[in-house]
């Protein structure tokens, strides 16, 4: 009975330890659970800090972006109006009658009258007035014209022709303008202006005198001018508006401030003529332009020079592109020798310096020089040098060149700088002629080459656009 005692109480114990040992894994387990449920508690509420924070970050840097961007704006703002205001001071007006005044090279200065309504179509005016030059010129007309019945209508005031009158009171409109004759299509236009340099204060004085020969369609129409000075002013200097005829008188000076000597003698003055159509488009007509080198005139004269010169009626394909005249086109260095033994010219073309940028993104410009020897503006021999890249391409390159006449003032040469292009025609910087048809310093040079005692001689000179 003891042992079967023992046995029992031994299997009690055995059971129990095997409960007790089956009870503490359920309670791990419910800490375990426990622990997970904290720990992505914990995972959740970092990744919303690391959220919040990204975020925050995105939002500040874009803040500085922003910022930043509005500095530079208005810097950028500033330093136009900066140079603005350098070029209004520049240009000045003067002799301007009311109610035109000085008011900065970017405004236009244009007539503040409105513009009246106007029908595109010819209308019968019993009583017009016209001046003595345009019922003269329309009297012309009328005899030259009266061979053709025709109804003609033009742009411009009509006066009443009874000779197409019928009893029932029908009126026919017969332009004074009329259709435009051969003589009218042959017509140049001619503008009057004087020039002068005033030292003391360097300025340069530009008067517009008149403008003569206009063609009839401008008869009745507003005529004004833009002045551009090239590289300084390229905004253009509007003049004021006067009513059109045969001839107009302008009687307009403009002053060009802060100018030295070097730099007038490098500037082009452009002139292109206006007039103002009474059209619904609103698009002024074009009537000539003219542009005219400074590198040639005598600026120490104390009188105003004046000059006469005609306008080209189409735009003019200038072989410098209207982007190089918007900056300094740079100078050539050149070395002539004129061996009188022999009656040959020699030419060494040493380099360039300063020619004007290029556009490209990426590399840089190629340049040559074409040499033309010409007798009395007729080409006898024309040679190139080789092609170099860069600004400031050194050549040092010798040509010879034979005459065939005694007379060596009949001579010229002409240096073309030219930049070459990939695909494209090449492209023509500027040009520097020296001898009887080049500039003041051109021809000074020609005199000290063929002097009595000739000798190596070597000069700067500044290129000049080629302007057709």
């Amino acid at each position: 009975m003891g042992l079967f005692s023992v046995l029992k109480m031994y299997q009690t114990q055995l059971v129990n330890n095997r409960n007790n040992s089956l009870d503490i894994p359920d309670t791990d387990m419910e800490r375990r659970d426990e622990v997970d449920d904290v720990t992505i508690a914990d995972d959740s509420h970092n990744k919303f800090v690391l959220i919040l924070s990204v975020t925050a970050i995105a939002v500040f840097l874009i803040i500085i972006v922003f910022a930043v961007l509005l500095v530079r704006i208005h810097r950028r703002r500033k330093k136009m109006r900066r140079i603005a205001t350098k070029y209004e001071r520049m240009l000045t007006t003067v002799n301007r009658p009311a109610p035109f005044s000085v008011v900065g090279t970017r405004r236009q200065l244009s007539d503040p009258e409105p513009k009246p309504s106007y029908n595109s179509f010819d209308e019968t005016v019993s009583n017009v007035r016209v001046g003595d030059l345009e019922l003269a010129h329309y009297r012309e007309n009328k005899q030259r014209l009266s061979c053709d019945n025709s109804l003609i209508k033009h742009h411009s005031f009509d006066i009443v022709d009874t000779k197409y009158t019928n009893n029932k009171g029908l009126r026919r409109s017969k332009s004074v303008a009329g259709r435009l004759s051969q003589e009218d299509m042959e017509q140049n236009i001619v503008v009057a202006f004087t020039l002068k340099y005033i030292q003391k204060s360097r300025q340069l004085q530009l008067k517009l005198v008149h403008v003569s020969d206009l063609p009839v369609k401008t008869y009745g129409f507003d005529i004004y001018t833009i002045v551009y000075l090239f590289p300084r002013n390229t905004d253009g200097v509007h003049s004021k508006s006067s009513k059109g005829g045969r001839d107009v008188v302008l009687n307009e000076t403009f002053l060009f401030d802060d100018l030295m000597l070097p730099e007038v003698d490098k500037s082009t003055f452009r002139f292109v003529l206006y007039y103002k159509k009474k059209t619904r488009a609103g698009k002024d007509g074009f009537l000539g332009e003219m542009y005219m080198e400074c590198n040639d005139i005598d600026w120490n004269k104390d009188q105003p020079i004046r000059f006469d010169c005609v306008l080209d009626k189409n735009k003019v394909k200038n072989g410098t592109r209207d982007k190089y005249l918007l900056e300094d086109l740079g100078s050539l260095f050149v070395c002539l020798e004129y061996q009188s033994t022999a009656n040959r010219m020699k030419v060494m073309v040493r380099k360039a310096s300063n020619l004007p940028k290029s556009d490209k993104l990426i590399g840089r410009p190629v340049h040559y020089v074409k040499i033309t020897l010409m007798r009395n503006k007729e080409v006898v021999k024309s040679q190139e040098t080789k092609s170099l890249s860069g600004y400031s391409p050194i050549w040092n390159q010798p040509f010879l060149f034979d005459f065939s006449g005694n007379d060596v003032n009949e001579y010229s040469i002409e240096f073309v700088i030219m930049r070459g292009k990939l695909h494209t025609k090449d492209n023509v910087v500027g040009h520097v002629t020296i001898g009887e048809n080049g500039c003041r310093s051109g021809k000074q040079h020609w005199k000290e080459i063929v002097s009595p005692r000739p000798s190596e001689t070597s000069k700067w000179h500044s290129i000049a656009p080629v302007l057709s």
